[in-house]
C-alpha cells in the first residue's frame, strides 16, 4: 500500500458549451483536499468558452494539492469520446476520475 498523498489522480474536466458552470465545477475540485492532483481541462469547440479566462482562474483560485493543470481545446468539435481520448492521453495519474 502506498503512502497517502504519493499517488497521483488525475481529474479529467469536459466541456462543451456549458461556460456557466465551469467555475462551479473549477470550485468543486479546488475544495478537494487530497494532496496531489493533476487537473485536464478539455473543451470542444465551444461558443462559450474563453481559455485566456479559464486560465486566469485557475491560476487565480487553485491550491498547492493541485500538481499540473493541462487543457485539451479542440477548435472543431470532434464529439466526446474523441476529446476524451485526446485528455486520456496526456493524463499522469495512476488514477482517472
Amino acid at each position: 500500500m502506498e503512502e497517502q498523498g504519493k499517488i497521483l489522480y488525475t481529474v479529467i474536466l469536459t466541456n462543451y458549451n456549458s461556460g456557466k458552470y465551469i467555475f462551479q465545477a473549477l470550485d468543486s475540485i479546488f475544495c478537494q483536499d487530497y494532496p496531489s492532483i493533476e487537473l485536464i481541462i478539455t473543451d470542444d469547440a465551444s461558443i462559450d468558452f474563453d481559455l485566456d479566462t479559464i486560465k486566469k482562474y485557475v491560476e487565480k483560485n487553485k491550491k498547492k494539492n493541485i500538481k499540473s493543470i493541462k487543457f485539451v481545446v479542440n477548435k472543431r468539435n470532434s464529439g466526446t469520446v474523441k476529446i476524451l481520448n485526446k485528455a486520456l492521453k496526456k493524463a499522469s495519474g495512476e488514477y482517472i476520475l
